[in-house]
């Protein structure tokens, strides 16, 4: 398979890949809209890209609050 030939990773990067030549586009961040067309600065082909908005997510509850001097006694074996 020639260099040409080979399918260029440009799906779930951390910026946009061109998928004719694979250039990076390093200020993928700085693109105002979630999707649309660029041009790419190193072999001049179109494309589109689309931007998903993945992250971390935390959750939290509320506990219930316990007495824990007596929890702390009751694993060392100690009577209160």
């Amino acid at each position: 398979m020639s260099e040409l030939e080979k399918e260029i990773l440009c799906q779930s990067t951390d910026e946009v890949i061109c998928p004719h030549c694979g250039y990076s586009l390093r200020d993928s961040w700085d693109l105002q809209d979630d999707h649309g067309k660029l041009e790419c600065d190193e072999c001049g082909k179109e494309f589109e890209y689309y931007r998903q908005n993945l992250g971390v997510v935390y959750s939290t509850y509320k506990t219930e609050k316990k007495d824990e001097t007596a929890a702390y006694s009751a694993l060392k074996g100690e009577k209160k």
